[in-house]
């Protein structure tokens, strides 16, 4: 294959990946959906619940590891009163795999770490909670950039630490 043969061969990929939905612009629509979980992450450690809401879109569904919707005005009122009640709280997100599945949707599964640091009991000890959830979650783009439109819960697990005690 001579020279000029390589160089139309290269520009046919190029345009191939140009022509293709997603396939030229993965990396970045992975990219922007991190970005989106890391504020909500950072509004998680500010404890502003509208920050953490905001990287879902108008019609957002959650779904718990049976299949059934979680009532969004209970799992509002769950997180104002966790919120409330911590110290402090962290979360991280990791995208464990990641695919775009149409030109204007992706899903992620990944891993949450929500920590939270309380008081309670008659003596106020300390303690620390650690939800771990490993969740499919799809993405769709809007007119606001990409939005979170579900949740699917895939494994949970809660650990709870008593901190005031060595």
């Amino acid at each position: 294959m001579g020279r000029q043969s390589i160089t139309y061969f290269i520009l046919a990929l190029v345009g191939l990946a140009l022509a293709l939905p997603g396939f030229a612009d993965s990396s970045s629509v992975r990219s922007k959906i991190q970005q989106a979980y890391a504020k909500s992450t950072k509004a998680a450690s500010l404890k502003f619940l509208d920050g953490m809401l905001a990287v879902r879109s108008p019609d957002f569904k959650a779904y718990d590891k049976s299949g059934k919707v979680i009532d969004r005005t209970e799992e509002l009122a769950a997180f104002q009163s966790l919120l409330g009640q911590a110290l402090t709280v962290t979360e991280t997100v990791e995208i464990l795999s990641f695919e775009l599945t149409g030109e204007n949707t992706a899903e992620c599964r990944i891993q949450d770490v929500f920590r939270w640091t309380a008081v309670e009991g008659k003596e106020r000890a300390e303690v620390t909670f650690t939800l771990r959830t490993k969740s499919e979650d799809g993405w769709k783009l809007t007119g606001d950039g990409w939005k979170q439109s579900t949740t699917r819960v895939l494994e949970q697990t809660v650990e709870k630490k008593d901190v005031s005690k060595p």
